[in-house]
């Protein structure tokens, strides 16, 4: 009688486009061989930008975790998770010793994945907005072209730990400065492109 004592593996599969500017509807995690324990009370979707908010993807409506062959696993229902700009990771925080495949072998704890969602570059406060309030939060953090480490709210918008002249051609390349569907969200903005039109005028 042949007995596997390998353990087996998870793998999630890239998502793409990443660096994204869209949500995350689903993820797709490849089993090496047929599983049985694995469900959503396993995972965690962490976001990051200025701080980490972890969020158990257990008990969320409309999030599932399906599979039509104990290998081949969708998480769904992400789309309300991730549409905001951010780092985002997904990881096992489950027990592994609890997923296991046919011959009782425990899963090896490789589970992990990660992706770049950056919904609108240059918008630091994260008002669904990229305007003139942005820029000047940003360069008071006065972390621009300096050696230490930056975040989203201090200029980071290519997410690469720094704010230097890359974020700034990253943010208008992506052509949204000022493209905000209900006007300028930020009352600090109104003032800057109120100021900025007046000396425009005078010119």
């Amino acid at each position: 009688i042949d007995f596997d004592s390998c353990q087996p593996t998870i793998t999630v599969v890239p998502v793409t486009p990443d660096p994204r500017h869209e949500p995350v509807s689903e993820v797709t995690f490849i089993a090496s061989e047929p599983i049985v324990g694995f469900d959503l009370a396993d995972l965690r979707l962490t976001r990051r930008t200025d701080d980490a908010v972890d969020v158990p993807l257990v008990d969320i409506p409309g999030v599932s975790l399906t599979s039509d062959d104990r290998q081949n696993f969708v998480l769904s229902g992400l789309e309300s998770l991730t549409k905001n700009s951010g780092q985002y990771s997904i990881e096992l925080i489950g027990v592994a010793a609890a997923i296991v495949d046919d011959d009782g072998n425990p899963l090896a704890p490789n589970l992990g994945g990660d992706w770049n969602w950056t919904m609108r570059p240059g918008d630091a406060s994260e008002d669904c907005c990229f305007e003139s309030s942005d820029l000047v939060r940003v360069f008071q953090k006065a972390k621009y072209e300096k050696r230490g480490p930056a975040k989203w709210s201090e200029g980071d918008w290519n997410l690469d730990g720094f704010f230097d002249s890359s974020d700034l051609v990253f943010a208008f390349q992506a052509d949204s400065y000022e493209r905000c569907e209900n006007g300028p969200g930020d009352p600090l903005a109104r003032l800057a492109d109120q100021a900025i039109a007046a000396l425009t005028d005078e010119d």
